[in-house]
């Protein structure tokens, strides 16, 4: 996997136009992944790794390796960028495609700053981290960065017809396929 980041500059494609061409930039070798703190790694670490280049502990997601799994406390002021917000502040459409649930811990890498990959909504919280201030998994996904195309890789891409949707706060708007086929839209946001 090659990494990219867009590093701004114009349009003109002339290189020699004395500035900042710009265009992307591909960082190689990919990123190492491993985890902190565990001899094998986690996907919450590894995407937190690969998504912001910077490691982290097992079990945390979106935030350095000064949070500690599980406190909530630990952090504020930990939670590091992700190239999807890179992308979003440059003014790109962003978008995740996933053949998990949008809050499992590899994509939501990408938006994310939790203490506990496992904190998908408030009802797997403790109530400490509730009280503490920390906010689920899913519930950052709607307001972290809005406005995130969400698409569901259910099918192999050529039978992707139809399966993103944009994200706001009114939710995706996928039906899972039962037809065998492919996964249809149940909702139209606009």
């Amino acid at each position: 996997m090659t990494m990219m980041k867009n590093q701004g500059g114009d349009d003109d494609d002339d290189p020699g136009s004395g500035d900042d061409d710009g265009g992307i930039l591909f960082v190689s070798p990919p990123p190492q992944t491993y985890n902190t703190n565990a001899q094998v790694p986690d996907s919450a670490g590894t995407a937190t790794a690969y998504l912001c280049g910077v490691k982290a502990n097992e079990g945390t997601v979106g935030v350095s390796a000064g949070v500690t799994r599980d406190r909530c406390n630990t952090t504020k002021g930990q939670e590091v960028t992700s190239i999807l917000r890179w992308a979003k502040d440059a003014g790109k459409a962003v978008g995740i495609v996933t053949t998990t649930r949008v809050t499992h811990a590899t994509p939501s890498a990408a938006y994310a700053h939790s203490a506990n990959r496992d904190w998908y909504s408030d009802g797997e919280m403790p109530p400490d981290a509730l009280e503490g201030g920390c906010r689920d998994i899913a519930r950052q996904l709607v307001e972290n960065i809005p406005d995130i195309e969400v698409g569901m890789a259910v099918e192999p891409p050529e039978m992707w017809a139809g399966a993103t949707q944009g994200w706001g706060h009114q939710g995706c708007g996928l039906e899972p396929p039962r037809d065998g086929n492919r996964a249809t839209q149940t909702q139209s946001h606009g």
